[in-house]
């Protein structure tokens, strides 16, 4: 499906969207910066791949908004990342890698919060396709 945009620049666009929402939160994101590197639909595109719900707003800039998460879902998630857990367990370093991207039609802001308030810190690998769940226990990811 990366055949309008390369994944190098999906990967960018969608880091620092991630980032910049597991920060700040939902709403304007100017996302310009990008335009020098491709073009304005796959901006757009790379947004939709990763179920992001969005409104263009001007040129490079959209309004990403929160996604309400059913419960049904959330209680999937919250089961897969238990299985995950049990199955392959923490490392020394406290991680479990969950491969949860494909597996559920949320965005990875919403799964990264689903992970947070079970407990774990959360975050994204550099390939965006894995979640690195870290035990309460070690802080320093």
């Amino acid at each position: 499906m990366l055949e309008k945009i390369d994944a190098i620049s999906y990967l960018d666009i969608i880091d620092d969207l991630v980032d910049t929402i597991s920060y700040w939160g939902y709403g304007k994101y100017e996302l310009s910066q990008f335009l020098k590197v491709v073009g304005e639909d796959n901006i757009e595109q790379a947004l939709e791949m990763a179920h992001f719900k969005f409104h263009k707003i001007d040129k490079g800039t959209y309004k990403i908004e929160k996604e309400e998460i059913p419960d049904h879902i959330r209680d999937q998630v919250i089961k897969y990342v238990e299985e995950c857990i049990q199955t392959k367990g923490f490392n020394e370093e406290g991680e479990c890698m969950i491969d949860a991207i494909g597996k559920f039609e949320l965005n990875p802001v919403s799964i990264i919060q689903i992970i947070r308030d079970m407990g774990y810190i959360g975050v994204m690998d550099s390939t965006l396709e894995i979640f690195i769940l870290r035990h309460p226990d070690y802080q320093d990811l």
